[in-house]
């Protein structure tokens, strides 16, 4: 919100020192010293959430690995999912898409558009987020 509010100041800077980068950098660095505003203090939330998802990354894939997900999740069929089924049958990540057997991936259509439902619902709830916080700008 801080650098938002400051954002007038940084173009008027921009346009100040059009040609010259570094002038541009400088004059931003000391506004903001002067603002008393640290423009890397938003990434810290973030980097240290990357252990936790990295630790549980790990411990969900040796579960896996171990064969303890074989259990289906509303519509998953497998909680250890189809590139853990993959590695254990032919030892590649995306043999269960490709190659195509009789028509078919591997492993089957339904459970291939089951497992690619996944993706599609990532991409639509990200676009529907961003589409949230861009309104409420």
């Amino acid at each position: 919100m801080a650098m938002r509010s400051l954002a007038p100041q940084v173009k008027a800077i921009q346009e100040r020192y059009a040609g010259d980068q570094e002038r541009i950098q400088l004059e931003t660095a000391r506004l903001y010293k002067l603002a008393g505003i640290n423009p890397l203090a938003g990434c810290l939330p973030t980097l240290a959430t990357i252990p936790v998802w990295i630790g549980l990354y790990r411990a969900l894939s040796n579960v896996a690995d171990e064969g303890l997900l074989t259990e289906g999740f509303f519509w998953i069929p497998s909680l250890a999912g189809p590139t853990t089924i993959a590695a254990r049958q032919n030892g590649s990540g995306i043999s269960w898409l490709f190659p195509f057997v009789d028509g078919h991936p591997p492993l089957g259509w339904s459970d291939t558009f089951a497992y690619l439902v996944l993706p599609v619902l990532l991409v639509v709830s990200q676009y529907i987020s961003v589409k949230i916080i861009q309104s409420s700008q």
